[in-house]
């Protein structure tokens, strides 16, 4: 049997060691932890997880339990459009998705997962592209787009802002870096 002395560096032989770099590198002197401008980040995620499940509520439960569901989706009904029903189980579906999306962030986030920046970036991409996609649906509906208030806007322009601040903050920050341990 050769050796390896017989082989020489042969480039098609396999690596002594694998071992599998780190994507995100720790800075040593850069600050560590659940600090800074990462509570900023947590609190949001809480706020968010928890108003979003109880608004969703509020709607959603009376839609569906008052008879209203019935009235927008069934046709000959005075508020019937063909759209209501594809458009009320997209917002009840992206509400879940958001949900479920940003307490998976929040449970990294406590853990320190080096796979929270990653997490929190899809949430918050996904939030922004739900609002622009669920406004655009909305605006389809002559009811909803009668009855558009402020509210829409100021949602979906305080996603794109937090979504524009936070994305490249986990990119660049030194403690998101230093955030797994």
């Amino acid at each position: 049997m050769p050796t390896e002395k017989e082989f020489g560096n042969n480039p098609y032989a396999a690596p002594k060691s694998t071992e599998i770099p780190s994507i995100h590198k720790a800075d040593a002197k850069g600050p560590k932890g659940l600090g800074g401008w990462l509570i900023v980040v947590a609190i949001g995620l809480i706020v968010s997880c928890i108003r979003t499940p109880l608004e969703s509520w509020q709607i959603f439960g009376s839609i569906l339990s008052d008879g209203s569901w019935e009235v927008l989706t069934t046709p000959g009904t005075d508020y019937y459009y063909p759209l209501w029903g594809p458009f009320l189980i997209f917002e009840m579906l992206g509400n879940a998705l958001t949900v479920v999306l940003g307490l998976v962030a929040l449970y990294l986030f406590f853990i320190k997962s080096r796979r929270f920046p990653k997490w929190y970036i899809w949430y918050l991409s996904i939030n922004v592209t739900f609002l622009l996609l669920d406004t655009t649906l909305g605006n389809l509906i002559p009811a909803v787009r009668d009855a558009a208030d402020s509210g829409t806007m100021k949602e979906l322009l305080r996603s794109m802002i937090s979504a524009a601040i936070w994305i490249p903050y986990m990119k660049v920050s030194k403690r998101v870096r230093n955030l797994s341990v």
